[in-house]
């Protein structure tokens, strides 16, 4: 995981977001996606255990895959809302069946994007929505 800690900026950005999956290539994409613009603080977790672990107000945002080992992203979700804190949560799935899509939309997750990614221009855009409409909540 050094390549990821390399490359992570120490700038101060607009927006706090928490990455959470179990695989290390969707943190390094994510990062590097989501810092073309330089204006996001990407802080990541590699477990749902470590999510909850890092889980506080001082997100805006929580990008979280779906099925992990252990705490999976829907338990994540509930976590954000049960406390309600302000953040904003986008749901990622490669594997994820139709209910578990039903249940994050259930639960409130503002977006559901299945992996990879195919519309990056929409993924941005999500980001940013979820953002501002949590920074609206502060």
């Amino acid at each position: 995981m050094t390549t990821l800690n390399n490359e992570i900026s120490t700038t101060s950005k607009a927006g706090k977001i928490l990455l959470v999956d179990d695989e290390e290539i969707i943190h390094l994409t994510l990062n590097r996606l989501l810092n073309q613009e330089k204006k996001y603080d990407i802080d990541h977790a590699y477990s749902g255990k470590e999510a909850l672990e890092k889980l506080n107000n001082s997100y805006d945002l929580i990008i979280c895959d779906v099925i992990m080992a252990g705490i999976d992203g829907i338990t994540i979700l509930q976590e954000v809302k049960n406390k309600k804190y302000k953040a904003e949560v986008i749901m990622l799935s490669g594997f994820a069946s139709q209910k578990h899509e039903m249940e994050a939309k259930t639960n409130n997750t503002l977006y559901f994007f299945h992996k990879p990614i195919d519309n990056i221009t929409t993924f941005k855009a999500a980001v940013a929505e979820a953002i501002n409409l949590a920074t609206k909540k502060e």
